[in-house]
């Protein structure tokens, strides 16, 4: 899990208050459930999954740039690969 930070008017804090006590869940947790609500039933749409795409793509070029990888050749032959 990552911490949040978050700064709310007192009349909103009133109320998670108050839902905390009544359900006798922790703010923490209410919040957790509004935010994944909020999220299924809000598309982000194609900035989404441009960012999505580009997320991928810094990985992907991370990896390429950062590991070492063996010739495929090199690779069969140690697992007696014959094709």
């Amino acid at each position: 899990m990552k911490r949040l930070n978050l700064t709310v008017d007192e009349n909103l804090y009133e109320d998670a208050r108050k839902a905390s006590f009544i359900t006798r869940r922790p703010i923490s947790e209410i919040l957790r459930e509004a935010m994944r609500e909020w999220f299924m039933n809000h598309s982000l749409g194609e900035k989404g999954e441009l960012l999505l795409r580009q997320d991928d793509e810094t990985e992907i070029l991370n990896i390429l740039n950062e590991d070492n990888f063996e010739d495929l050749s090199i690779v069969k032959e140690e697992l007696e690969i014959h094709s």
